[in-house]
């Protein structure tokens, strides 16, 4: 904190008031102030991508505008984000040689994050069947379990014939991506935090974004981004396998919780398998 108060004072800032927010402080309610090590504002404004909040970096630290949230509709602000989004990715987007093992890395650690997860819910099946009275959380979860392990089994199989389809390319696209997009990331028409920003494939800022939202109509929102930035067969693949992994839950706190978290988890895998069966 100390650290910041000197960035105030070097940008000569009064400050009125502050209150702490994640890594930083909110100054004044006009400066988001925290440390940032990435240096991706300067890119954005080189390829004039606007939509980005008024920014000055003083040695390790961003100095940010302070936007206030304001209330709109959920459709209105997810068409907003995939607008603006996509046209991040059309400002940026390049080609960039690679090579064979590139693709074997995206392989291998797509592959090692499913068989962790296999082998997560395979130990939890096993433990909760070994127990002599099922709570209502465990009996809905085993009821479920072949469920969860096909799905693992299908992203498997859907990586394999992804790898052997591609991994012999030689060029990929990239742009700068935010890489932690939700719905939260837009406030009046400007993408407010940028700390987790690179240059990467164009897919992991959808990838995020459906995380964030699956329970959307996503394929409203697929086809809106697609008419602007039109995906390749590549990308669309990779991108229908990362959404189909299952993620972790636990099973271990407050009961009403835990049968929440099954349900949650079963919603996401049937939301996302009909969201994959109408992309094709």
């Amino acid at each position: 904190m100390n650290n910041i108060h000197e960035i105030i004072k070097r940008a000569g800032i009064k400050p009125n008031n502050y209150r702490v927010v994640d890594d930083g402080i909110i100054c004044n309610n006009q400066y988001i102030i925290r440390k940032n090590n990435n240096p991706i504002y300067d890119e954005l404004t080189n390829r004039t991508f606007d939509y980005i909040p008024k920014t000055r970096m003083i040695d390790n630290y961003e100095i940010v505008e302070y936007i206030e949230d304001k209330k709109e509709k959920t459709e209105i602000k997810i068409d907003k984000l995939i607008d603006i989004v996509s046209l991040l990715h059309n400002k940026t987007t390049y080609y960039k040689r690679i090579n064979s093992k590139e693709y074997m890395d995206i392989y291998e650690q797509y592959k090692n994050i499913l068989i962790d997860i296999d082998m997560y819910y395979n130990t939890l099946a096993d433990k909760i069947e070994s127990e002599t009275f099922l709570s209502p959380s465990n009996y809905f979860f085993i009821r479920n379990i072949t469920t969860i392990l096909n799905n693992i089994k299908t992203c498997l199989n859907k990586l394999d014939e992804w790898y052997k389809m591609y991994h012999e390319q030689n060029r990929t696209r990239v742009a700068i991506i935010n890489n932690n997009l939700s719905l939260d990331s837009l406030k009046e028409d400007k993408i407010v935090s940028w700390r987790h920003a690179k240059i990467g494939n164009p897919i992991f800022d959808l990838y995020k974004l459906y995380q964030n939202t699956y329970r959307l109509e996503w394929i409203n929102i697929w086809n809106k981004y697609n008419e602007k930035y039109p995906l390749h067969r590549e990308e669309i693949e990779l991108f229908l396998i990362l959404i189909c992994i299952p993620y972790k839950i636990e099973l271990n706190g407050i009961e009403y919780d835990n049968v929440n978290n099954v349900y949650d988890l079963l919603d996401y895998i049937k939301k996302t398998n009909i969201f994959i069966n109408a992309t094709k």
